[in-house]
């Protein structure tokens, strides 16, 4: 189903810590409450270790950690939107919808099941960007409610498969 999960992550990862490392807006840095401040940030104790965490996985657990990833920045976007800070609400929207397509373009179209799920990608990400054009919670949580229950099949099948 998935030709390369490892692949798909890194993109992801790479991504992630190129937006990490760019230096906040100047009105972010003195809200303690929002998400992209210094504080919430990752360390780089963190970071090393997450590298580590990406790089030794199974191909499942990695696909198991872009579905968590993808839920996490959906989740900061919904916080960013209720905040008024739309920016930071359209980047964590982006990351979110770059894990989504990162899903997709890890598919074995082969199969059947990957068909199936590329549909269900493009609806998601559909949904991302029209929550994103009208910073619409409501979509973004079904999105979220769509992401959650197919982490939660991919880790059910993950525990079927080991035994």
């Amino acid at each position: 189903m998935l030709t390369n999960p490892y692949a798909a992550y890194q993109k992801v990862a790479t991504n992630s810590e190129q937006l990490r490392n760019q230096e906040p807006k100047k009105e972010t840095i003195h809200k303690p409450t929002s998400p992209d401040t210094y504080a919430n940030r990752p360390s780089k104790a963190s970071n090393q270790y997450l590298q580590n965490e990406v790089l030794t996985a199974s191909p499942e657990k990695l696909t198991l950690m872009l579905y968590e990833g993808a839920i996490k920045f959906m989740r900061m976007s919904i916080l960013h939107i209720r905040a008024k800070e739309l920016a930071a609400a359209n980047t964590t929207l982006l990351r979110a919808q770059d894990i989504i397509q990162a899903l997709m373009a890890s598919l074995d179209m082969e199969q059947d099941v990957s068909r199936n799920l590329a549909s269900l990608y493009e609806f998601m990400t559909h949904t991302l960007v029209e929550a994103n054009i009208h910073k619409d919670v409501t979509r973004i949580e079904q999105v979220i409610k769509m992401a959650g229950e197919l982490r939660d099949t991919w880790a059910e099948a993950m525990i079927v498969a080991r035994t």
